[in-house]
């Protein structure tokens, strides 16, 4: 049972809808591939636990002492389990407690930044009256994963004990961890602090993305009813004009007209207005 689930930045919203419609700065290009390989991790342990037992939240933020994170917080039984997920593949090897990859890239002390998050949460439940007990691990999901040199820690997890996780999250949701989840919620505090740099919309590719796998879909021919993406999903005209509506509403920094929805998708003006009041 999820009582929060991942809600996207208004910075990685905008990353993702412009992403191959325009040529993209070193800035963005690198913050963009570094959620979408983050996000991938996550959607990856999410299908895994979604169908079992317990009560859960995705992408929890606090203002405490710090900003903090939590990517994955479970109730089971009389725990609360944090989850942080890593997507990092390659070779890597331990270097003064960091992990440090053959070409140079460096994971700063795993370990201490799990430790800070651990002890920022079980004093945000002590001060609020969450009395379950916490433990954090953090879980390098990533089967293309290796580090050599490494110990071991009883925090630190990896693909292989993926199945043991979940074959250990079997308890059924309780009204207290209800309640206990819906208020971590309730502190909830929303990405808001990157700005964003808005590209030239005129220059920028035209379309609609599809929803399901994130391609350009071709647009409508006069009497179709429905555009078949390359996965397989089936978009209708209505859904059509609401998928751009939502699109260019992000790209841009002004209000969205008939015509550029018209551009967007290839249907006819009626059709596009018709929606476009109905929704809007």
């Amino acid at each position: 049972m999820f009582i929060s689930m991942y809600e996207f930045s208004d910075y990685e919203r905008y990353l993702l809808e412009v992403k191959h419609r325009t040529r993209l700065n070193k800035y963005d290009k690198r913050n963009l591939a570094n959620f979408e390989m983050g996000y991938a991790g996550e959607l990856q342990f999410f299908n895994h636990v979604k169908s079992l037992g317990g009560v859960k939240l995705w992408n929890t933020r606090f203002e405490l002492v710090d900003e903090v994170q939590y990517d994955f917080l479970i109730f089971h039984g009389d725990y609360l389990l944090h989850f942080d997920i890593k997507n990092y593949y390659g070779n890597y090897h331990v270097v003064d407690n960091n992990f440090v990859k053959d070409d140079g890239h460096v994971i700063k002390d795993p370990v201490d930044q799990l430790l800070r998050a651990d002890y920022l949460l079980k004093d945000f439940c002590h001060r609020h009256c969450i009395h379950y007990k916490v433990e954090s691990f953090m879980l390098f999901i990533n089967e293309n994963f290796n580090v050599r040199g490494f110990s071991g820690h009883k925090r630190v997890l990896f693909y292989k004990d993926l199945e043991r996780i979940l074959a250990a999250l079997n308890t059924q949701p309780t009204e207290e961890a209800i309640s206990a989840a819906r208020l971590i919620k309730s502190y909830h505090k929303p990405d808001t602090y990157k700005r964003i740099h808005y590209y030239n919309f005129e220059k920028m590719r035209k379309g609609i993305k599809c929803p399901k796998c994130r391609r350009f879909l071709r647009k409508f021919e006069m009497t179709e009813k429905k555009v078949t993406c390359i996965c397989g999903n089936k978009i209708s005209k209505q859904e059509a004009v609401r998928i751009a509506f939502d699109a260019i509403s992000v790209l841009k920094k002004s209000s969205v007209k008939t015509s550029e929805v018209m551009d967007f998708t290839g249907i006819g003006r009626s059709t596009v207005q018709r929606v476009l009041s109905a929704n809007y």
